[in-house]
Parts: C-alpha cells; structure tokens; sequence
C-alpha cells in the first residue's frame, strides 16, 4: 500500500503509460486513494503494543529499546543512501550538520520526506502505556468518540496552518501529528480488546465484495472524514480473509521486512533514481520492480542492523 501511494498518488501518474482510466483520471491514481498506510501501521500498532500490555511487557525502558532499534534501522538505511546521494548529486547532500542532525532525530525529514512520520509514531510508542491506561480509565467507547473529535481538531490544524504557523514552529506540527495519531492507535487497542468477543467469520468472497465497495466508494467519493471509517473496517475485513499457504507465506515475509521497505523505496522512486524507475513506464511493472528491489535491497539492511545491535548488545 505504502509503495503503490508513493509511486502513483498526484501527478505522479503522468510519468506513466496508463492503460486503465476511471472517467479522464488514470486507475492507478484513482485506486492511491484508497492507500493510507500511516494510519494502518499506527492502528495495527495500537493492537500489538495493547498485546505487549496485556502481557505486562509495555514498560517504559523496553518501549525505548524497541524505538532506538527502529531508529537504528532508520540511520543505517539513511546514511547509505546519503552516501549514495553524495555521489550522484554532491550539491544535494549530505548539506550541513544541522541538517545531517535534524533529520537523524525526525525532527525534520528533507532528505526522505516520505519519513515524517517516524518521531510523533516514537513518541506515541513511547507513551503507549499511559494512553492505554487512559483508555481503560475512561472506557473504550468514549476513548474513541473522543480521539476522534481530537484527531479532527489536529487534522484541520495542520490543513489550515500546515504552511505558515506550522512550518515556522515544528513543535507544534508535531503535537498536532501526535494527537491525531490518538484515534487510529486507541482503535487498534479496542480491537486487541475486542477480539475476546468476536467470534463470526465472515465468508472470504463476503468480506472481498464489501472490501471491492469499500474501496470503490472511497476512491470515488472524496470526503475528508473517510479514514476513520474505512480503515478500521478494512483491517476487520482483511482478517476475514482466508489465504492459500503460498500467500499467506509471501505476506509474512513481507510483513517482516515492510518497515525497512518502507525506509528504502522512496530513495528509489522519489530521489536518487525516479527516471529509472518510472522508465518501465507502465503502472503494474513499476510497482513489481520497486517492490522487488526494495525488498532485496532490504535483506541486507536488516542484517547490518542486526549484526549492530548485537555489537551493541541491545
């Protein structure tokens, strides 16, 4: 989902041979708005850390191991590709040191935008334990009417003062990120909740039929509010799913590696090497290129981390 918005959503479409239209818009870009991928992982998130809860594993100082590990992937990902823009655009990177710093810490992420979302998810994580506790204290159901008016408030924040009031004090634009995080990460922890209570399955071809409408309806209908409907019920719908093994096993391999694939595609696509990739000009065989090449490029990645992470023993 990350890599399909980030190759066809805007006018990234018009670099492309498109085939398929829906009215004069090409299908690719129709189907990117259906493709919200932050608020999936953070409500996905909100499910495993409510699970790392229940279990009694959600400590603070073991939430700050798993963020400096997530990090650690983040610079070693990040410093490669610095090395790489170094080379191919030298006026471009690596820029001054106070850049090289903000954009290590998240705090600003100008050499790989697509990143903005890695501080305000740290410090949900960080504080998930007490967000948690919040939700409990108050109840589960007020707990999201209320992340949802909250979420709201943030999200028409940042589209009326993204540009001026926002851009000048980042502290803000982050409180802003972080609040409107609540709502999809308090509907994971429901969901992690709920799954002691839930007991229909659903049909396969069902759940397909209502997800195709789904889609069909969000891609079709542009209404702001849609994510907080159309996400949780496309999680609940995909679980409803049942898959042949083979699927299920590539998914799996793909689910392991999808966090340093989302670190790596957009060097791919979005800066170092954009004509490459949108050269094989048709939609379906961008995406299998980029997808195959950032999971590749993956592989080694991941083991530098963990061969650092054991050195450093954490």
């Amino acid at each position: 989902m990350m890599v399909f918005l980030h190759l066809f959503n805007k006018s990234n479409t018009d670099l492309c041979t498109n085939l398929l239209y829906i009215g004069d818009e090409p299908f690719a870009k129709w189907l990117s708005r259906a493709c919200n991928p932050v608020w999936f992982f953070v409500l996905l998130s909100g499910y495993g850390l409510a699970y790392t809860y229940e279990k009694g594993n959600l400590q603070f100082t073991k939430q700050l191991k798993r963020i400096f590990k997530l990090y650690m992937h983040y610079w070693i990902i990040l410093s490669v590709f610095l090395c790489i823009g170094c080379s191919l655009y030298p006026g471009r990177y690596p820029g001054t040191w106070d850049r090289i710093l903000v954009n290590a810490v998240g705090w600003v992420t100008n050499y790989n935008y697509e990143m903005w979302f890695i501080l305000p998810y740290s410090l949900v994580a960080l504080t998930s334990q007490y967000i948690i506790r919040g939700i409990e204290k108050i109840g589960y159901i007020l707990s999201v009417v209320l992340t949802i008016f909250l979420s709201l408030a943030a999200s028409y924040t940042i589209s009326r003062y993204h540009s001026t009031l926002l851009s000048e004090y980042p502290i803000l634009s982050l409180t802003a990120v972080y609040v409107q995080f609540l709502y999809p990460f308090t509907v994971g922890v429901a969901f992690c909740r709920a799954k002691y209570q839930w007991s229909y399955q659903m049909p396969t071809w069902l759940a397909l039929v209502i997800m195709v409408i789904l889609i069909s309806a969000v891609c079709s209908i542009r209404i702001p509010v849609w994510g907080y409907v159309y996400v949780p019920l496309m999680i609940y719908l995909f679980c409803q799913l049942q898959f042949p093994k083979w699927l299920n096993s590539v998914l799996m391999e793909l689910g392991r590696k999808s966090m340093a694939i989302w670190m790596i595609h957009t060097w791919f696509c979005c800066y170092l090497f954009r004509e490459e990739v949108y050269s094989l000009k048709y939609p379906v065989f961008i995406l299998g290129a980029l997808l195959i090449i950032s999971y590749l490029t993956a592989i080694p990645f991941l083991w530098i981390t963990k061969k650092v992470l054991a050195i450093l023993r954490v």
